[in-house]
């Protein structure tokens, strides 16, 4: 997943960072809570002059600066889109996915789900001695590994899902074959 430079990625994974913190600890708190998006390689993070770009090309797109008794200050930015925060647009697209009847477990599922594909961005894969694909030991750590977090998420065995990410497994006839990919094949 990727996007142009002057471009934000999806609305729904900067609306899900601006949720609120309850919000947040119901998805899952490991992945989101005081995170950014400088945080998930798949948004990136926010350069000030492209985002500057990106403003003067939208009409619809307002910077809104808050300011405290000293000033402004840049760490009080919220983009606004249709006149909205992200924080504002969550609480609406929630409310418009309940009129549609998603709502309760359902929508805390949809949230985990958008939640792992910003936690997939953090995956990295790496060639072994064979030049096989393989997750570094630090990122299957269980509680700190951003992979084991992944499995965490997904509610699969960490050992499993790396079986998953790095091996093709196909049926041919009766038998179960299973072949390592690369580390350019995982990533794909």
């Amino acid at each position: 997943i990727s996007h142009a430079a002057n471009e934000r990625n999806y609305h729904i994974f900067y609306q899900l960072l601006a949720a609120p913190d309850e919000v947040k600890e119901q998805i899952d708190a490991a992945t989101l809570l005081n995170k950014t998006t400088a945080d998930f390689p798949y948004l990136g993070s926010r350069d000030k002059s492209i985002a500057n770009m990106t403003l003067n090309r939208r009409q619809s797109t307002r910077r809104l600066f808050s300011t405290q008794e000293s000033g402004s200050s840049d760490d009080n930015e919220v983009d606004l889109i249709e006149n909205m925060s992200d924080a504002q647009a969550f609480e609406q697209t929630r409310e418009g996915l309940e009129m549609i009847g998603i709502k309760d477990e359902t929508l805390w599922m949809l949230m985990r789900a958008l939640t792992v594909v910003l936690q997939l961005s953090k995956v990295k894969f790496v060639a072994d001695d064979n030049d096989d694909a393989m997750i570094p030991r630090e990122q299957t750590v269980e509680g700190d590994g951003e992979f084991a977090k992944l499995a965490s998420l997904m509610g699969i065995e960490t050992d499993a899902l790396v079986h998953a990410f790095t091996n093709k497994t196909i049926m041919a006839h009766q038998d179960v074959v299973s072949s390592p990919l690369s580390p350019q094949q995982a990533k794909e």
